[in-house]
């Protein structure tokens, strides 16, 4: 199984805007639907902290490279600089952290 934690560490006061967008571009309801994707979720902190985190779960790192070729994806990345001021991204592949 291959996993990323993704950190968005999100532009002040952009955070609602940010979870406004994710929902109508449906990025993590197209990406359930993609081959080897077992989960995709996003996560807020209880504490209140600008962040947004998301959990992927792939069956393979290739099925999640191909993810990055989606639409819908691709449109994320194409307007994500407005909300997110920096991505923290760790990947493992099982239980080994990958650099």
């Amino acid at each position: 199984m291959f996993v990323l934690h993704v950190t968005f560490e999100v532009k002040e006061g952009k955070r609602e805007e940010l979870l406004k967008v994710l929902s109508e571009l449906q990025v993590a309801e197209e990406t359930r639907k993609e081959a080897g994707n077992y989960d995709y979720t996003y996560y807020l902190p209880a504490d209140g902290r600008n962040i947004v985190f998301l959990t992927e779960l792939w069956e393979s790192r290739e099925h999640q490279q191909n993810h990055l070729q989606s639409d819908h994806i691709k449109k994320w990345a194409a307007v994500k600089g407005e909300y997110v001021e920096n991505t923290v991204l760790k990947m493992y592949d099982g239980a080994v952290e990958v650099q």
